[in-house]
């Protein structure tokens, strides 16, 4: 069976990895829930919070200065098909 795992990520340099756990915990999760909504099994799902550890841009520029479209590249949630024998804790969904 093809599983989908959830996952949501933020970085950002200012704060620590706490912080952005619960965050991006919310949003995997809210995307699981509509996925449920339109029909697909919780069983089928996978969701973690990855926080700031998954970075895809920089957060600021080589100067030291803020940059914001790296942070909102770095707000996301991303959906990786996965095989059942590669099946993570369960959901939370």
């Amino acid at each position: 069976m093809v599983c989908s795992e959830i996952s949501g990520t933020v970085y950002s340099e200012m704060g620590g990895t706490l912080c952005y756990e619960t965050p991006t915990l919310k949003r995997a999760n809210v995307v699981a829930l509509y996925l449920k909504s339109k029909g697909i099994s919780v069983t089928r799902l996978i969701i973690n919070g990855y926080g700031e550890s998954r970075p895809i841009a920089a957060n600021v520029h080589p100067d030291g200065s803020d940059n914001p479209q790296g942070r909102k590249k770095n707000r996301r949630t991303e959906i990786r098909l996965t095989e059942s024998s590669m099946r993570g804790p369960a959901s939370q969904a």
